[in-house]
């Protein structure tokens, strides 16, 4: 579904793809996600949301991918990202947020990534990260965070004290 004019996702619209293992919905007009848009997509390991419209991301968009393992959201408008919002992606591995609009990022944004082992953070606006930025991320796998090309001014030297394998 890649390279269309999709501009909203429906809810429970794959819903009879139960089996689906890979998602492409990149470069398309995407706006918005209802909720329960990906119910039903049990077996999915990996969605491309990369190139779309998206400016928020709502905690309850990816509840229901517990398989998910890769999540690409970069080249996008994203300014926020609702605190908890892939508290459910337990089997996430990477993670691309890429070329958007952030400046913050709250402390509970990265709970239960536990098997993250690349997290891409490059060409966003963010000027200064706080200490608690990463203080839920607890992946031990964790080997690459792509901080490149922000607007960062300083940083809490305490911001990657739990961040051990990078």
């Amino acid at each position: 579904l890649n390279y269309n004019l999709l501009t909203y996702l429906y809810a429970k619209m794959f819903k009879y793809l139960n089996s689906l293992i890979y998602l492409q919905l990149d470069n398309n007009l995407i706006k918005y996600i209802e909720e329960e848009t990906f119910w039903g997509l049990e077996n999915l390991t990996s969605l491309l949301l990369n190139n779309n419209k998206l400016s928020l991301i709502k905690r309850f968009y990816f509840l229901e991918l517990k398989t998910l393992i890769n999540l690409d959201l970069s080249h996008n408008q994203i300014s926020s990202i609702e605190p908890e919002s892939f508290i459910n992606l337990v089997n996430l591995v990477d993670l691309n947020l890429r070329d958007n609009c952030l400046f913050k990022l709250s402390p509970f944004l990265f709970l239960n990534l536990f098997n993250l082992t690349s997290l891409d953070l490059s060409s966003n606006v963010f000027v200064k990260l706080k200490s608690q930025s990463f203080i839920n991320l607890k992946s031990r796998n964790l080997k690459e965070l792509n901080l490149a090309n922000n607007h960062l001014t300083s940083f809490d030297c305490r911001i990657f004290s739990k961040l051990n394998n990078l």
